[in-house]
């Protein structure tokens, strides 16, 4: 896949091997990061795929689009924070129970954290009808948090 090339994962290996599990769970982490990327726009996904396949550091990319270091930081941790969101993985659980409609809001409201005129303005619908979409998915969750996993609906492990 490409991850976490072999360069930026030698930076937290040492000769004795101590931190071995540690750059085991790393790279894991780094390939599924990957496998979500194509939750994400362009922008983003170029900003993530810079840092986990390429292996450049926060500074680094600051260096190239001319912003603060720890601006670009924020950024990664909001994306990374949408890519983990469990009200997302929540959706896609249940995905057989929502329209295509639907998951399209709920990648844009827990993945890209858009907002509410924005996420309205792509898909053609009034802030109303949004809002309806969105007290459904918020009841889906609420109601999937409530009385758990029903029986075989297993967790997606392919992407999710």
């Amino acid at each position: 896949m490409g991850c976490l090339n072999e360069k930026a994962g030698a930076v937290f290996c040492t000769p004795q091997g101590g931190f071995e599990r540690r750059t085991t769970a790393l790279r894991e982490f780094a390939e599924q990061v990957c496998r979500r990327l194509e939750w994400l726009e362009k922008p983003d996904r170029l900003l993530l795929e810079m840092i986990y396949e390429q292996g450049f550091s926060i500074r680094k990319i600051a260096g190239i689009l001319r912003q603060n270091p720890s601006t670009v930081s924020r950024r990664v941790r909001s994306l990374l924070d949408g890519l983990f969101s469990s009200d997302y993985q929540v959706c896609l659980r249940l995905r057989g129970q929502l329209t295509p409609l639907e998951m399209s809001i709920a990648r844009q409201r827990f993945v890209l954290k858009k907002s509410q005129r924005a996420m309205a303005a792509s898909h053609s619908i009034s802030l109303y009808a949004l809002r309806r979409h969105l007290k459904k998915l918020a009841a889906v969750i609420e109601k999937h948090r409530t009385f758990g996993t029903p029986a075989g609906t297993a967790a997606d492990s392919r992407g999710a």
